[in-house]
């Protein structure tokens, strides 16, 4: 692979990021510094922190950003919750992004089971 494009969980993660500033887009103002940036942060950490991973040319390095991408999946998998318990968003937004941002984290630890055999070799 030459470049971080041709990974399909980058590819998801930038449309779960996209996602996620439109439906953010209508949240209170009051939540302009709180949960909307919180969220927002997030959804950009993880095809962030994959390129940054990708580009450093390390898999050890790799793997240690694919893990920070996770964090962030997760993190996002919390504030979803939140989210939807405060009625900020409907349940077909909540299941839409909650199934996306759980099909990214697998798919993250696919890539990063992967890339450990790798290293194995």
């Amino acid at each position: 692979m030459n470049t971080i494009e041709e990974f399909d969980v980058y590819s998801l993660s930038i449309e779960l990021s996209n996602e996620i500033y439109k439906i953010t887009e209508r949240f209170p103002k009051v939540e302009q510094y709180g949960l909307t940036s919180q969220l927002r942060r997030a959804g950009s950490s993880i095809h962030s922190n994959l390129a940054e991973g990708f580009y450093r040319d390390s898999l050890n390095e790799f793997i240690r950003f694919i893990n920070y991408a996770c964090g962030s999946a997760g993190e996002i998998l919390s504030l979803l919750q939140l989210c939807y318990e405060t009625k900020l968003l409907e349940a077909t937004e909540y299941s839409g992004l909650k199934n996306k941002t759980a099909r990214v984290l697998t798919m993250l630890k696919f890539l990063k089971r992967s890339l450990k055999r790798k290293l194995q070799s």
